[in-house]
């Protein structure tokens, strides 16, 4: 922590954690324990009483060890044997050192609820075939133009909105001579694939009939997701192997 002097972290009771080297001009106040405020307090051989830090509860990631005072420490700043036991869970440095590491946990939680999607491993919806819109999507790219702003938006299954852009935004529309033109089309598309790729979504549906997508401000739209790295169709699911599938096969002819 503080470049040629060895550092260390001591805990104490109603305290926060405190780096004090050896040496260093920086004491935490004694609190309601006594002592002066501010630089600690000096003894008779001249050293300053670094003050003692315990009890505190565990923080994940991080190792506490009591401070023994060093070389130049006093007999005052010894601890006692029974100040030494380190908490429950707090592992010694040293220690630390002789463990073994090459051992791997095999064991792996995925905490990212999104990540089947990416990989194509999730399970869509299906049998709406005879519906007017796909349900059959993860994410799916929605274009809207109404007589005054032009907005996008990236539609969840789960019937959320994931990402939007809008020329209602002051941010976009400063920048647009009119907000229900062509241009502001194209740079609505710009700013919607931006976004997508900085949430992480490279692919999403879509569902645009011919006739929508014969339009000018659709296919500029259109167009801008794809010069941005956006791919308009997701990928196919990967199922898993089923070894009774050429059964259910032969079972339907």
């Amino acid at each position: 922590m503080f470049p040629g002097r060895t550092s260390s972290i001591i805990l104490h009771r109603g305290y926060s954690l405190a780096a004090l080297g050896s040496g260093n001009a920086f004491f935490p106040s004694r609190g309601a324990h006594g002592g002066a405020q501010g630089d600690g307090v000096k003894h008779k051989h001249g050293q300053k009483d670094k003050v003692k830090y315990f009890d505190i509860p565990r923080i994940p990631g991080v190792t506490c060890t009591p401070d023994d005072g060093g070389p130049d420490a006093g007999d005052s700043e010894k601890l006692s044997p029974g100040q030494q036991q380190r908490p429950p869970g707090l592992i010694a440095p040293h220690a630390a050192l002789d463990m073994p590491t090459a051992v791997v946990n095999p064991e792996f939680f995925n905490r990212n609820p999104r990540n089947l999607e990416m990989m194509n491993l999730a399970v869509r919806r299906t049998g709406w075939g005879l519906e007017a819109g796909r349900k059959d999507f993860h994410n799916k790219i929605l274009f809207e133009r109404t007589p005054f702003h032009t907005r996008a938006s990236v539609l969840h299954a789960s019937g959320r909105t994931v990402v939007s852009a809008s020329t209602e935004e002051f941010a976009i529309a400063k920048f647009l001579y009119r907000t229900t033109d062509i241009s502001a089309a194209k740079n609505i598309g710009r700013v919607l694939a931006r976004r997508m790729l900085e949430t992480g979504i490279v692919a999403a549906l879509c569902d645009f009939g011919e006739e929508e997508r014969k339009g000018n401000r659709v296919a500029v739209f259109l167009e801008s997701l794809t010069e941005s790295g956006i791919q308009l169709e997701e990928g196919a699911r990967i199922k898993t192997p089923n070894p009774y599938g050429s059964l259910e096969s032969r079972r339907l002819k």
